[in-house]
């Protein structure tokens, strides 16, 4: 009896369990499609439109400063925001004075510096000092850690920093004042203005800085501790004054122009036991930028050039080290794919595997499956037509359904005949044709 009341009791045991567990896996199972039907919501279109590295640099880690932000440092320099807002390391040697950036362990030469698109790097120095960028000539700052070099250009190995100053299209007018002082002879202030109609808009930024930088320090010496006061690191002047303005084309075309001028006087100080320096420096930069940005619904292309004169004076003592650098650049800027109405797709030659758009197939022949452009991943482009044969070896279920071979259209590589040309494996019987309605007569 105790043998048989056990089995009995190991069955109810089995028993609950399974129920338990049969329980447990109705709850977890996922909903079925008509619960998810249910709380289906349809949102609507968002079209997002960019030209350039924006569409590329999407899905790697960025700071971002905005307009609120940059508001509270616009008397100071770059330097100053990026160490009080982000986890950057700088190395800063005191107000004007050389400010240099370290992103992901690599040295200043590794960090590019944008301003609107274009790389501002000083050619004499092979380096940026952020202590001559005044943050009142931009209104959105985005730092890029990693290497970013094939989006930037060269010497962005360790990041790369962008400065913007984009148009502001808020109708009416806005402006502000701001004046800052601190120890040790610091004083600055700046001022911005702006207006916008709807087909212009205007933006003018100032600022001005000085500092004298005479604070004290205490240097252990054989008859004791001596204080002694810093000389010749004085930030004489600092000023800065950068106009943007930015009209609209009809619907899809908006001219931009933007200039920054920047004047910066110093004393170079020395180290605690070096005594008797008088290093001096004064650098001054010229940036203009003139651009076109094409934005419609098929296509986008953007055109910029610039004008960059950088001016370096240094002086110690001796011989007067005076350098002048001009530089000028164009800089056209296209979305890696081209799609227009006639069943055409641009190609990149940096793409793996062009593919046809599915929304132009369907709207040339709704019956058509899209098929990809067979050629122009494998052959060059001079070959693309004289080799149809890659097409034939890619594509072997395709290509006898195909009529006539692809061709190459400049830079375009394009099916001769739209998809339509292809059969389903079952043609549908033709539809007959509706009766037309004639009048009676009366």
């Amino acid at each position: 009896m105790r043998l048989v009341f056990f089995n009995l009791t190991a069955w109810r045991l089995e028993l609950l369990l399974a129920l338990l567990v049969s329980f447990t896996a109705a709850a977890q199972a996922p909903p079925d499609s008509a619960q998810l039907s249910q709380r289906l919501l349809r949102l609507p279109e968002v079209r997002v439109r960019a030209v350039g590295p924006e569409r590329f640099a999407v899905g790697s880690r960025r700071l971002e400063l905005d307009s609120a932000v940059l508001a509270q440092y616009r008397g100071g320099n770059l330097a100053d925001v990026l160490q009080a807002r982000t986890p950057i390391s700088l190395k800063n040697y005191g107000p004007g004075q050389l400010a240099t950036i370290a992103l992901r362990g690599t040295s200043a030469q590794h960090t590019a510096v944008l301003w609107n698109g274009l790389n501002i790097m000083l050619p004499t120095l092979g380096q940026n000092d952020f202590a001559l960028l005044p943050v009142g000539a931009t209104t959105r700052v985005s730092i890029q850690p990693g290497p970013a070099a094939a989006l930037y250009g060269s010497g962005a190995v360790g990041g790369a920093v962008l400065l913007n100053s984009d148009p502001d299209w808020r109708p009416g007018f806005y402006g502000s004042v701001q004046a800052d002082a601190g120890s040790f002879g610091l004083r600055g202030g700046s001022l911005e203005a702006r207006t916008a109609t709807p087909t212009v808009a205007v933006r003018i930024a100032s600022s001005y800085r000085e500092a004298q930088n005479n604070y004290s320090y205490v240097l252990r010496e054989a008859r004791g501790p001596v204080r002694h006061t810093l000389r010749n690191a004085a930030l004489r002047h600092q000023w800065s004054i950068s106009p943007d303005v930015a009209w609209r084309v009809g619907t899809a075309g908006e001219v931009t122009a933007a200039a920054w001028l920047t004047d910066t006087d110093r004393e170079i100080q020395s180290g605690v036991n070096v005594t008797g320096t008088q290093a001096e420096e004064r650098d001054q930069s010229r940036r203009l930028v003139l651009g076109y940005r094409h934005v419609a619904a098929r296509r986008q292309w953007a055109v910029r050039g610039a004008w960059f004169e950088d001016i370096l004076n240094y002086r110690d003592g001796g011989a007067p080290s005076n350098s002048r650098v001009r530089t000028t650049r164009l800089r056209p800027s296209a979305p890696p794919r081209w799609a227009s109405a006639a069943a055409c797709a641009w190609v990149p030659k940096s793409s793996v595997l062009p593919r046809w758009s599915t929304a132009m197939a369907r709207k040339a022949s709704p019956k058509a499956a899209p098929l990809p452009l067979p050629c122009c991943a494998t052959t060059p482009a001079p070959a693309c037509a004289s080799r149809p044969t890659c097409a034939r070896r890619r594509y072997p279920q395709a290509w006898p359904r195909l009529r006539q071979p692809p061709a190459w259209s400049g830079t375009c590589c394009k099916l001769a005949t739209i998809p339509s040309a292809i059969p389903s494996r079952s043609p549908s019987p033709p539809r007959p044709a509706r009766p037309v309605a004639t009048a009676r007569p009366p």
